[in-house]
């Protein structure tokens, strides 16, 4: 059963996710697969075990041409490993993690809403 109260819109190229916790830098930075105020799912090559204690997400675009969106609080729902398919990238797996936004603030929220009318490929589908 869905339990997304926004639906989830795949996002343009060259636009990334990267996870931390509060105090540490960031860690292994991915392409962003789909996004909602409420959430994102992107692809990340692991580097350690611990992804489960990473609290925040940063979200950015490859060129510059937006400005980063720094630490948005956020919980981790799944992080699964899947097989690449991808001949040129040499690796044999990567993980897919899905974040979900929490506890916000109002200045998350602004960038958030124009990052999603700027760098997704359908309208926002908000309840």
């Amino acid at each position: 059963m869905e339990k997304r109260n926004c639906k989830r819109l795949a996002t343009k190229e060259g636009v990334f996710a990267v996870l931390s916790k509060a105090g540490v830098h960031y860690y292994s930075p991915g392409p962003l697969i789909d996004i909602s105020l409420t959430g994102l799912g992107f692809k990340y090559l692991p580097i350690d075990e611990e992804q489960n204690k990473w609290s925040e997400v940063s979200i950015f675009t490859c060129d510059c041409s937006f400005p980063m969106i720094r630490k948005i609080p956020c919980r981790i729902v799944y992080s699964c490993e899947v097989k690449n398919q991808l001949p040129d990238f040499d690796v044999d797996f990567y993980r897919r993690c899905g974040v979900e936004f929490s506890g916000m603030s109002e200045d998350h929220i602004s960038k958030l809403r124009d990052f999603i009318e700027e760098y997704t490929v359908a309208d926002n589908g908000c309840n």
